[in-house]
């Protein structure tokens, strides 16, 4: 009769699955700390260009930039005679076919931040004095569109006339930066 070896090796194989189920583990592991590492990597590059482009607009910005002085807005009475005498000067009566008029508008605020318009419309044939002056005070309707409340207007003869609505109006009158007629 034959005799039969039996062997077993349900050992050797079950370690040689757990060598193979080991070895894939560290390759995935690899796999992923190749992906982290190009994801910092690009991470890098782009933190890296992102600063030479805004370094290189700062730069230019600096090296071109405008070198004018801030816009400067004087508030209160102001001689606009000047100006007007030059933009009169520029300007023949033969060449006008248009009747123009002028208006200087003149911003004073208030203590409670309200901002009181005196508006001084001139005349090109005389330049010296306003032909009329007027005040209004600006705020936003009930629409939330700009809007003027009319305050007070000044008379050729040197009269104020008072549209104010209300006495709170009135005592805004005090900020219209009339100029006299009596020059």
């Amino acid at each position: 009769m034959t005799d039969y070896v039996v062997n077993n090796f349900e050992a050797m194989n079950q370690a040689i699955d757990n060598e193979a189920e080991r070895a894939r583990g560290l390759l995935e592991l690899y796999k992923v700390d190749r992906q982290q590492s190009k994801a910092r990597i690009f991470l890098y590059v782009c933190v890296g260009l992102a600063s030479l482009i805004f370094s290189t607009g700062m730069l230019v910005w600096l090296v071109m930039g405008d070198d004018s002085p801030p816009l400067q807005v004087k508030e209160g009475s102001v001689d606009h005679s000047e100006e007007l005498e030059k933009l009169y000067a520029s300007h023949s009566t033969e060449e006008r076919s248009v009747s123009t008029k002028f208006t200087v508008f003149i911003s004073s605020t208030t203590e409670t931040g309200d901002e009181v318009i005196t508006g001084l419309v001139y005349s090109p044939e005389d330049i010296t004095l306003p032909v009329e002056q007027y005040c209004y005070l600006q705020g936003a309707d009930e629409s939330g569109a700009m809007a003027g409340i009319q305050l007070a207007e000044l008379e050729k003869e040197g009269g104020v006339i008072v549209h104010a609505e209300s006495i709170a109006h009135n005592k805004l009158i005090e900020y219209c930066n009339f100029e006299s007629y009596l020059k």
